[in-house]
């Protein structure tokens, strides 16, 4: 069971990747523990040293282009 990002049996630090998927440019991805962004998933995040279970995606793309749908709105 995970409390506040540790495993509880081995005391070792489990996280997830959040993917942000930007409308221009390349993905990022956010670590879950530690809130470090990153170009590349690893299996270990370079910031806290936590060992990386899965991704999730987060669509930061559509906030983006409901900015520039605002700005091109008549």
């Amino acid at each position: 069971m995970l409390i506040n990002g540790t495993n509880e049996t081995n005391n070792t630090k489990t996280t997830y990747w959040d993917k942000e998927n930007h409308l221009f440019g390349p993905p990022a991805y956010r670590c879950r523990l530690c809130r470090g962004v990153f170009s590349k998933p690893e299996k270990i995040c370079p910031k806290c040293h936590a060992r990386v279970i899965a991704k999730k995606d987060d669509p930061v793309w559509v906030d983006e282009i409901s900015v520039i749908d605002s700005i091109f709105d008549d």
